[in-house]
């Protein structure tokens, strides 16, 4: 559990507010473009492995949230996937060729084929439809999966599925008052978490009267602090 002590003794951190960002794209099946931003710090040197940050946005998931910007530093590299035309949602599907989820994970093939990746893993961060899709994801290759920040999420599927997520970190955020519906389905999520036995136990932060977009009244030095304790923690640190 990440305590408030263990998040302001972390090392000093500077924000990198848009030094890069840089749009590539791949061939991700015959015939089809995926595209992607990179948000690149300062002191960049792709010869040099660094941790990766996947950021996937919500809604149509074809834009760079401002969540994704709120998350610049020099530590690490921030990558958003852009879903391709006609492609499914990245959260849908169950990772065959073809469906949303499979895109995301081609994607990550794609990063660790062409960039130094600490690791090989990444923390995912995802907003709305992107925390459907981060969440969705680490159940199917936990393995790629360093940490999971999840801002309004919900997971339908059997309970297995919870207990590929055992050793991940994971935080996660709504508003009692979602719009969208995502408040109780994310209460759920948490318990159903608890239940498993998931370990680290998964952080839920409720916002009182927030609504479905509640990104803005997430603490960015906060989330950023658990960010960082996601690395250390993959890295074997105590």
């Amino acid at each position: 559990k990440f305590s408030s002590c263990a998040v302001c003794c972390a090392r000093p951190f500077r924000l990198s507010w848009l030094v890069a960002m840089v749009r590539q794209s791949f061939e991700v099946m015959p015939g089809r473009i995926m595209e992607y931003e990179l948000l690149l710090p300062q002191n960049y040197d792709p010869s040099v492995p660094r941790p990766w940050l996947v950021s996937v946005s919500g809604v149509e998931q074809t834009h760079v949230n401002y969540f994704s910007r709120r998350l610049q530093l020099d530590d690490w590299v921030i990558a958003v996937p852009l879903r391709p035309q006609h492609a499914p949602l990245m959260f849908e599907g169950c990772g065959q060729e073809g469906d949303g989820i499979w895109h995301m994970h081609e994607f990550c093939r794609h990063l660790l084929g062409q960039h130094k990746v600490e690791g090989g893993s990444f923390l995912f961060v995802g907003v709305s439809n992107g925390g459907n899709a981060v969440v969705r994801f680490a159940t199917l290759w936990p393995k790629l999966c360093r940490g999971i920040v999840a801002v309004t999420a919900a997971l339908h599927g059997p309970p297995e599925s919870l207990r590929r997520l055992q050793g991940i970190p994971i935080d996660m955020y709504v508003g009692t008052n979602d719009e969208c519906g995502f408040y109780q389905p994310m209460l759920d999520l948490e318990e159903n978490m608890r239940r498993a036995g998931q370990t680290p136990p998964a952080l839920l932060t409720v916002f009182e009267g927030g609504g479905h977009c509640c990104s803005p009244l997430v603490d960015q030095h906060l989330v950023i602090g658990k960010l960082r304790l996601m690395l250390l923690r993959s890295c074997g640190a105590p």
